[in-house]
């Protein structure tokens, strides 16, 4: 029996398909042999959720494998002491692929549904999201440009025929994708709209931006605009 954690909308539609429990109180996972977590793991205490401890659920079942998007070191120590299988989906290049797919997809749907694809953008990074996001932008002849510091970048950028700039004070529509607060002179970013589609730390200081900016995290995207294909992506790794 497989036991899935309440989470995004990508699970709740994987508790469709396949023969499972899908809650998030301890005491309705019994007789589960697989268990998977949601996209962030554990925290460092064990942690699932605030009122769900992973080890809880250990203890009162024979779970041999655990699914998770992200482990830490808590996790791969438990699944050690335990001999449980960990498979952990963001180590899986394909999987990172496909998710990062379907990330500038829902990016794209964002974007088109909130009117902002009338001015040129400006993609910060050109990672896995930003390769899809700029050939998704590319196919419907959306105006767009690219900064990044990373000199490997600069060079897909230019080989890809994509427009590299080197500073982004004079955009007004950025879209950032390096999980990372990078050296910005705060005094020349504003008026912008900053889509921030990152995770943790994110690129921007948001106590530092003026508050002319209109400054939007976008988490989760996969789940929130895509959740179906989202679960597929999970249900062939299970």
């Amino acid at each position: 029996m497989i036991g899935i954690i309440k989470s995004d909308n990508r699970y709740k539609e994987l508790s469709k398909v396949v023969d499972a429990i899908y809650s998030d109180k301890l005491i309705d996972f019994y007789d589960i042999d697989t268990l998977i977590l949601p996209i962030k793991g554990i925290d460092n205490d064990g942690n699932i959720l605030i009122n769900l401890n992973l080890e809880d659920i250990i203890r009162n079942n024979s779970i041999k494998k655990i699914i998770t998007g992200k482990s830490n070191n808590r996790l791969k120590e438990i699944c050690k002491d335990n001999s449980i299988k960990l498979i952990e989906l963001f180590s899986d290049p394909s999987f990172v692929m496909d998710n990062a797919r379907l990330t500038a997809l829902g990016i794209f749907s964002y974007l088109l549904d909130n009117k902002k694809l009338d001015k040129p953008i400006t993609i910060i990074g050109f990672g896995n999201i930003s390769f899809y996001l700029a050939l998704i932008l590319s196919l419907n002849k959306i105006k767009f440009n690219i900064y990044t510091i990373n000199p490997i970048e600069i060079k897909f950028i230019e080989l890809l025929g994509y427009k590299y700039i080197d500073n982004i004070y004079e955009s007004n529509l950025l879209i950032n994708t390096i999980p990372k607060n990078l050296d910005w002179d705060y005094q020349l970013i504003n008026n912008k709209y900053i889509l921030d589609v990152s995770s943790s730390p994110y690129g921007f200081d948001i106590l530092k931006l003026d508050k002319s900016n209109k400054y939007e995290i976008l988490s989760n995207i996969p789940a929130i605009f895509y959740p179906y294909e989202a679960m597929k992506l999970i249900l062939t790794r299970i």
